[in-house]
């Protein structure tokens, strides 16, 4: 018995098509609230597509769960998680124990909800959990700025929450930078900013957060000298089902978004895992971040992310096959069957793992990064040639955003403050 699924996605990210066809190969019905412009409108095989309206989201994602009825919600980007905890406040105000019950079997437990959506929260738990962590403080002031200057040192690094993909995350090299850096990620965002991001993400978003002088928590971290690495899991309530460690070896910026990885084995990396995803109770999807020390080689959790990941779609084989282990997790509880353990593992009916190679080049990431990387050549090449209409939108040639190229021309000093 196939089950269904419901993605929700707000951001216009080729990973969630890539998630969608994995979803689709292992035999789920698959069903998508998402825009009009979206990939996952090239892949075939969806169920039925949803619009999402940016001025009604709440509604978008409410028609779509009571006409799809979903065995499962996936949440891709995390507006769209942040808009499953208010239905869920919504469902449990109404006594709606149908719709509470498929948020809590998706998402996991409802009280932990805000933490995992915190970077301070977050860093917080991990630390109750003696969960290495670096050194942080949360910042809402010029002074609390300059305590944690004096107590983290340089080069400091500022996060803002609500961000994602490196997006949101600034090292400053002095106090009239981390000054600059602080004012930038609490916001509000300026108007140029605002009107460059509706324009080259064709959504209203952005204009809301203006108007309503939008500020955002930012915290501050002591700066870790290592090697980025990244833990994509997939888990049941509280315990983790399937995982796989990646160590970055390019990356589009500093703690921006990976587009090379090194498959690893990472010890620590999984402990840390599975005992923030027992801790918050979660089900379905996460991904860990950490920096490894250069000279200890111990992991440090940097970031959680509600979400998938751009890895979670890859079959890496038995116990690191993200979709196959939630999957079948989901129709045992349908059914009311024992839930799958590792002595299932020989069991038939994982996906053929796509390479044994050591490096993985993720497509359309490096492919947009350096047209010329090695890595192109060297490592597994992700490319979904099965969906020709997505390879080509994903080859296309990105957009240089006027503002970007208006900034590029300014001093470094005007620059930094845009």
């Amino acid at each position: 018995m196939s089950i269904k699924i419901l993605l929700v996605a707000s951001e216009r990210w080729i990973s969630t098509a890539r998630l969608a066809m994995a979803l689709i190969e292992t035999g789920c019905e698959v069903y998508a609230v998402c825009r009009n412009d979206h990939p996952l409108l090239l892949i075939s095989g969806l169920a039925r597509r949803y619009s999402y309206r940016d001025l009604k989201p709440l509604k978008s994602m409410m028609n779509a769960l009571r006409d799809a009825a979903p065995d499962l919600v996936i949440c891709c980007n995390e507006e769209t998680f942040r808009l499953a905890h208010r239905i869920h406040q919504l469902a449990v105000t109404k006594n709606d124990r149908v719709l509470k019950e498929l948020l809590e079997r998706s998402f996991g437990t409802p009280e932990h909800y805000s933490i995992e959506l915190s970077r301070f929260g977050l860093m917080t738990l991990a630390t109750e959990e003696q969960i290495e962590i670096p050194a942080s403080l949360q910042v809402n002031s010029r002074f609390e700025l300059e305590v944690a200057e004096e107590e983290l040192g340089w080069p400091l690094v500022l996060k803002s929450d609500g961000s994602f993909g490196g997006n949101g995350v600034r090292i400053a090299r002095d106090a009239r930078q981390a000054l600059t850096f602080w004012r930038r990620l609490r916001g509000p965002v300026g108007p140029l900013r605002t009107m460059n991001r509706v324009l080259m993400n064709r959504h209203l978003k952005p204009l809301y957060g203006m108007l309503r002088l939008q500020r955002h928590t930012v915290v501050a971290q002591r700066n870790i000298v290592g090697s980025e690495a990244t833990l994509a899991a997939s888990c049941w309530r509280g315990e983790l089902l399937a995982c796989h460690c990646m160590e970055v070896v390019e990356s589009w910026n500093v703690r921006g978004p990976s587009s090379v990885l090194r498959v690893i084995e990472s010890e620590p990396m999984l402990a840390a895992a599975r005992t923030l995803i027992r801790r918050l109770g979660i089900s379905g999807f996460c991904g860990f971040d950490f920096i490894v020390e250069a000279t200890t080689g111990t992991p440090f959790l940097i970031e959680m992310n509600v979400r998938p990941t751009q890895t979670s779609h890859l079959a890496l084989g038995p116990g690191k096959d993200l979709i196959v282990s939630l999957v079948r997790t989901v129709e045992a509880n349908k059914n009311r069957q024992d839930l799958p353990t590792e002595d299932s593992e020989a069991d038939t009916g994982w996906r053929a793992q796509v390479t044994h190679q050591e490096f993985i080049a993720l497509f359309p990431q490096e492919l947009q990064r350096d047209r010329e990387s090695q890595w192109l050549r060297l490592g597994f090449h992700d490319i979904p040639l099965s969906e020709p209409a997505l390879v080509k939108a994903a080859t296309r040639e990105p957009k240089k955003s006027w503002y970007e190229s208006f900034k590029s021309n300014l001093p470094e000093a005007i620059r930094i403050r845009l």
